[in-house]
């Protein structure tokens, strides 16, 4: 199933997946695959030893991921309800404002979106380290509550990136506890009887689905092969052995350990002590780019009215994400100076929180269900208040006491 989340006041789609994750990735990627019978989709089982992991960027060269969250109910931005459209046969056309457009290059509208299980009242996505706090043996207990109180949690592909990257050496000091949390997320989010997941897509696809109504070739794709890594975890675990499996998580730690080299060189250039923050016209300008970005990644051509429209979007939508990086120049221009070289800091972090914010917005919710993060992350918290969304942000505990679990 994907999911859309859409801001209730926003021309925005969130979409969220619910699929069975075995699947074989192949970089050929035909787009007829994408325009699958769900109910044959859900009985068909792969071997997952079949799953490669190819370097493929969850970021763009921008740092932002290729898929993400979005938020509220699927309005246009007059108010009225709008449905989604899916490709069929050869027939790939978008129907937008009631006229046909041909489709650009390289683009692919999403899947139609599925109905929430019944009596879904509350989305939630956990970031990495509330996996870690919950870990696998908690974690069926908890899925079972969420079910009994109408709560829905999906797996956001940025946190599977980054637990994959500690399984791919024994030696690595989180590599239990991001085994366990794995684990956890597969179970927690594994989808009604299927061996699938429910997810939600990457930030990029997410906001290019959210401005344009397409999604870049291959992403959905990609979130599911990362899926499947956590469905193997969950169901071999503790114990990984199989050589594929293997070299998949050493294709995530690489990948992990270059984009937060990329992200912090950015950083670097970034960092001018000496000036002060100009927040309004810093997040502006990332906003900007953002809405450049993602029409690039889609093929689309943007007018002057098109850039200062979607911006404006963006602004509403993804207030939070652009506060977080807001608050961390302002931490680049205190006095004393920011070391970059101090690995205490671990600044590619802030990579990483930058993308799950993305999941965080006062309209996000799919259909009528609220979406929540569960996070412990400070930086994050703090993004999502200055946003005006703080109460979009659950901390673990809160989460399980709202289920009635200590």
């Amino acid at each position: 199933m994907s999911a859309g989340l859409t801001p209730r006041r926003q021309q925005s789609h969130h979409h969220h997946h619910q699929h069975d994750d075995h699947v074989h990735h192949d970089e050929r990627y035909d787009e007829r695959e994408h325009e699958h019978d769900d109910d044959k989709h859900d009985q068909h089982e792969d071997n997952d030893s079949n799953v490669i992991i190819t370097n493929n960027d969850i970021s763009s060269s921008g740092n932002m991921s290729n898929g993400g969250t979005s938020r509220g109910k699927n309005r246009n931005s007059s108010g009225r309800r709008q449905r989604a459209h899916r490709l069929s046969g050869d027939r790939r056309q978008a129907v937008q404002g009631g006229r046909e457009e041909p489709p650009t290059v390289g683009a692919e509208m999403p899947t139609p979106q599925p109905d929430l299980p019944p009596g879904t009242k509350k989305v939630v996505i956990f970031d990495t380290n509330a996996y870690r706090g919950l870990g696998r043996a908690k974690a069926q207990v908890l899925k079972q509550r969420e079910n009994e109180c109408g709560v829905l949690a999906l797996a956001n592909p940025v946190v599977m990136l980054e637990l994959a990257s500690h399984l791919a050496d024994k030696k690595d000091r989180h590599y239990k506890s991001c085994m366990s949390a794995l684990a956890a997320l597969a179970m927690h989010t594994k989808k009604p009887n299927s061996t699938g997941l429910c997810y939600c897509p990457e930030p990029r696809s997410d906001v290019c689905h959210q401005l344009f109504g397409k999604i870049p070739r291959g992403d959905e794709q990609r979130v599911k092969d990362m899926g499947a890594l956590a469905v193997h975890v969950n169901e071999h675990y503790p114990d990984i052995a199989n050589p594929q499996m293997l070299k998949n998580f050493r294709t995530c730690a690489d990948q992990v350990k270059q984009l937060e080299t990329q992200w912090t060189e950015q950083m670097k250039r970034l960092h001018a002590p000496s000036k002060a923050v100009d927040v309004q016209r810093w997040e502006d300008a990332l906003a900007n780019f953002i809405v450049a970005m993602c029409a690039s990644a889609v093929c689309h051509l943007l007018t002057v009215a098109d850039i200062n429209h979607h911006t404006s979007v963006i602004r509403t939508a993804y207030a939070a994400p652009l506060r977080m990086m807001s608050l961390l120049l302002q931490k680049l221009t205190t006095v004393p100076p920011a070391s970059f070289d101090n690995p205490a800091k671990k600044w590619g972090n802030y990579l990483w929180d930058f993308l799950i914010c993305f999941a965080v917005g006062g309209d996000h919710a799919i259909k009528n269900a609220d979406v929540y993060l569960v996070t412990g992350d400070q930086d994050i918290v703090k993004a999502s208040v200055a946003a005006g969304c703080g109460d979009r942000v659950l901390s673990l505990q809160e989460h399980l006491t709202s289920v009635g679990l200590s």
